[in-house]
């Protein structure tokens, strides 16, 4: 059933390539960013769900995040994430791999956010992103997202975000376009150990989505998360541990249909802060 799927995909990629929409699965990968309206818990992945909320981010991190969706390697996918807490704004970077040998893709992507008041936030990203399918000609193009955080108290954030508002394109062919995608979130940190969301996603073409979590830090060593999703009825869990200024986590999601999808998170703040003239400020 899961090498046919495989199949399926690929003559999906190229249906949608000939009637002008794409397929992506990197841009469609949902496993992370969860912790986005979360001051406590915020992590070096969150932000590509609405770059707005880079400005939750106080200090420099890396992170490297591995899952391989169906337990498929034609369907894995993988990121190197880097953020920074600045004087002049908050940026991060992605670069992100997806697929296998017949179909892969591959992606670059640069945010920046900015705190315009004491309860608002807007964050911008561009990506670009390249498509290589075995039975047609590469195809590559410029994403675009905006984001608007919200800071209702202390403790509750949302916001919105649009992806894909601006279709610009490098590729030669007219066919290859990206979907609109829609995201509305909410969080709360109820505690400094306990934080609950909500997220919203409508893409273009595909009906609307529903995430909701939580996740519990006990300690500064030690965390987990449960939470559901509306669009197959799936469940994920994941646990995670420090080692020396390490977290290591590691998630699983299970579809009813097609099982397993284990995702492995690593990240580490390296820093406080960080100021534009060179300066580490703590």
């Amino acid at each position: 059933m899961k090498k046919g799927l495989v199949f399926s995909v690929m003559i999906f990629g190229t249906i949608k390539l000939t009637m002008a929409q794409s397929f992506s699965l990197v841009s469609n990968n949902e496993s992370s960013g969860f912790n986005d309206y979360s001051v406590q818990q915020f992590d070096v992945f969150s932000f590509s769900r609405n770059p707005s909320t880079l400005m939750n981010d106080h200090g420099i991190m890396v992170g490297v995040f591995s899952e391989r969706k169906f337990m498929l390697q034609e369907f894995s996918v993988s990121k190197v994430v880097f953020s920074a807490a600045t004087t002049k704004g908050n940026v991060g970077l992605m670069a992100t791999h997806g697929g296998g040998l017949d179909y892969k893709e591959t992606a670059v992507s640069f945010y920046y956010a900015k705190k315009l008041s004491d309860n608002f936030n807007v964050g911008t990203g561009f990506n670009y992103l390249r498509k290589n399918l075995k039975i047609d000609y590469p195809y590559s193009g410029i994403g675009t997202s905006i984001g608007f955080n919200f800071i209702l108290s202390p403790q509750l954030q949302s916001g919105i975000s649009f992806h894909n508002p601006l279709r610009l394109f490098i590729t030669s062919s007219s066919n290859f376009i990206l979907q609109y995608k829609y995201e509305f979130g909410i969080g709360c940190d109820a505690t400094s150990q306990f934080y609950i969301h909500i997220h919203g996603v409508k893409q273009e073409n595909c009906p609307a989505e529903i995430s909701a979590g939580f996740q519990y830090k006990p300690s500064n060593k030690f965390m987990c998360k449960v939470g559901v999703r509306s669009d197959s009825k799936s469940i994920y869990l994941g646990a995670g541990f420090k080692v020396k200024k390490m977290m290591v986590e590691i998630m699983l999601l299970n579809h009813p249909q097609l099982g397993i999808s284990p995702v492995l998170f690593m990240n580490s703040k390296i820093k406080e802060s960080f100021s534009w003239n060179g300066k580490v400020e703590k």
